[in-house]
């Protein structure tokens, strides 16, 4: 899976379960880092940046069973100004 974001847009990850008992735990992460960048079902990052191309991936958690989704590839795109290459 893949999505394509205008650069200072937002993106909201969501991640979800078919069936679990509590308690669950999400986390969501960018390429093979082990950093998570949020918690919860749900992450908002407000305004992407050109660092934020890449795969991430949800990791759920419930007590020692780890599962993780398969990676969305993140593209952010650079808004070209059309005059640009226009000529006078």
């Amino acid at each position: 899976p893949w999505a394509q974001v205008a650069l200072g847009h937002r993106l909201v990850l969501s991640c979800a379960v078919a069936a679990g008992t509590a308690p669950l735990s999400f986390s969501r992460h960018r390429g093979g880092s082990g950093t998570a960048l949020g918690t919860g079902p749900r992450l908002q990052l407000p305004h992407l940046g050109d660092n934020d191309s890449g795969h991430c991936h949800c990791r759920l958690s419930h007590g020692h069973s780890v599962a993780q989704s398969v990676p969305l590839n993140v593209t952010v795109l650079a808004l070209r100004d059309p005059r640009a290459g226009a000529e006078p």
